[in-house]
């Protein structure tokens, strides 16, 4: 069955980033559509004719990894409700990850979650395909996904 072939992960899962380069714990979020990221010192630019992105993003030891990406698409995301339940635009990109056994991608916006408990959120556009979320479990899998 399609279900057998998903993979089971809790509600937070360690979540390998760049090639296994390092890992960020993540939220997983079913109520939420899109993905989010916590990134620093965000700086728009053109390449080639086309929009850019470089950003930084800041593993658990402190070290900062730098990235240049293609911008996709700029997003509204309304905001929490304890944020005036406003909206914002935030730059979305394309972005590899690797939970549990599986290497995917997915979306993802740009924005400083330092005020939040993790600083990555894995919403539906990564998790539809792949995974059902078990919501009584936490740090089910290590990444595994091979290097590329």
């Amino acid at each position: 069955t399609v279900l057998a072939e998903k993979e089971i992960i809790g509600w937070v899962e360690p979540v390998s980033l760049n090639n296994h380069q390092f890992t960020l714990p993540a939220k997983i979020d079913t109520g939420a559509d899109t993905s989010s990221l916590d990134a620093r010192n965000i700086k728009r630019f053109t390449k080639w004719g086309k929009r850019y992105v470089s950003f930084e993003v800041v593993d658990q030891s402190g070290k900062a990894h730098r990235f240049e990406k293609p911008i996709v698409r700029l997003a509204r995301i309304r905001q929490r409700k304890n944020c005036n339940g406003g909206k914002q635009r935030r730059i979305v990109i394309n972005f590899e990850f690797c939970i549990g056994h599986v290497r995917t991608n997915g979306q993802v916006n740009l924005v400083d979650r330092a005020h939040f408990r993790y600083p990555l959120l894995i919403g539906r556009n990564v998790l539809r395909h792949d995974f059902l979320v078990d919501s009584g479990q936490t740090n089910t899998h290590t990444p595994s996904c091979k290097r590329k």
